[in-house]
């Protein structure tokens, strides 16, 4: 499976780091998933707020999520997902 990169703004890394600081001494059984989020951190390019591509959904950005219910020709009802970021 090919890898995506990680871009993220500085502030977001910085606020990821603090979090993982102050979680330091949890508990073994997450100990494992931080330290993959550690080592995705570590991987990530973080770069200044003006220099982050606009499809890249930041802590700043706003989702809004819809759910369409669509009654089909055969009298079933499909509830299509949409989003805008």
């Amino acid at each position: 499976m090919r890898r995506l990169p990680i871009v993220m703004r500085v502030s977001d890394a910085r606020m990821i780091r603090g979090l993982l600081a102050s979680r330091a001494a949890t508990s073994s059984l997450d100990q494992a998933h931080l330290q993959q989020l550690r080592a995705k951190l570590e991987r990530a390019l973080v770069l200044d707020s003006e220099r982050v591509p606009t499809d890249v959904v930041t802590s700043q950005t706003r989702v809004s999520k819809v759910a369409l219910p669509i009654r089909m020709d055969d009298g079933t009802i499909a509830v299509f997902v949409g989003y805008r970021v």
